[in-house]
């Protein structure tokens, strides 16, 4: 039954913590690619590792809806960790509870090596 699935979507949500089903399908997979956008905040160019949800332009708080279709005042944008932020957060320092915190060299590396086919 050599069967190839392929599924596309986001691990975490905006507080940075699992978002829906997608930890229970990595979990099964034999295989795991993860893609990474660029990070949007002031030019800043990192790696991103998170969604960053905008709300009036400002980050939204830890107790907005998980789910949330907007518009230009409302929306998502690429963060790094660094730029990342989830006000209200019951983290320590705003950082969601289970958040896993790399080194900036670290996420780096990480991003070129998840998948083989990227150049460095």
């Amino acid at each position: 039954n050599n069967i190839n699935v392929v599924v596309g979507g986001l691990d975490l949500d905006f507080r940075g913590e699992p978002f829906g089903k997608m930890n229970y399908l990595l979990s099964m997979a034999d295989e795991v690619y993860k893609l990474r956008g660029v990070c949007d905040y002031h030019g800043c160019g990192s790696p991103a590792t998170r969604t960053q949800r905008l709300i009036g332009g400002e980050p939204a708080p830890y107790d907005s809806e998980i789910v949330l279709i907007g518009d230009e005042e409302e929306g998502y944008e690429c963060r790094c960790f660094n730029h990342h932020s989830v006000p209200n957060s019951p983290g320590k320092n705003g950082i969601a509870q289970g958040t896993l915190i790399f080194d900036d060299s670290k996420q780096r590396r990480l991003f070129y090596d998840d998948h083989p086919n990227l150049t460095h």
